[in-house]
């Protein structure tokens, strides 16, 4: 869907790309980053964002709001030692292919959010 998209000219907008399953399963499961990148690159034929946009939140931040929901995932009842994991998996990535991300500062309220998310995207399209 999302190349024939591109091709008639329309924006993509995704709420998540392979950034997910390298983070998830290469670094923070331990399958390995290239193994997981090669996979998906198989998918992905090349395909990269223009933009990717980084809710930067430290874990244990996260797993406080995890805790106040009802319904939890099976990502969102692992362990602290996990979450870090992921965190340092997202850094380790975004440090790795600079200039793709923006990084907002995921602990203010969402109406700031919001804005900068609009503000960056705005500069792109």
């Amino acid at each position: 869907m999302i190349i024939p998209s591109l091709n008639d000219g329309k924006i993509v907008i995704l709420d998540r790309f392979v950034d997910s399953s390298i983070v998830y399963q290469g670094y923070a499961r331990g399958l390995g980053v290239e193994v997981v990148e090669e996979i998906n690159s198989i998918a992905i034929d090349g395909l990269v964002p223009d933009l990717t946009v980084y809710l930067d939140i430290k874990p244990k931040d996260t797993l406080m709001r995890i805790d106040r929901r009802k319904d939890k995932d099976r990502l969102e009842i692992e362990d602290v030692q996990f979450h870090e994991k992921v965190y340092e998996g997202y850094m380790n990535l975004i440090n790795s292919r600079p200039g793709r991300y923006f990084i907002v500062d995921a602990t203010h309220d969402i109406y700031y959010i919001q804005k900068a998310i609009i503000d960056e995207v705005s500069k792109i399209i």
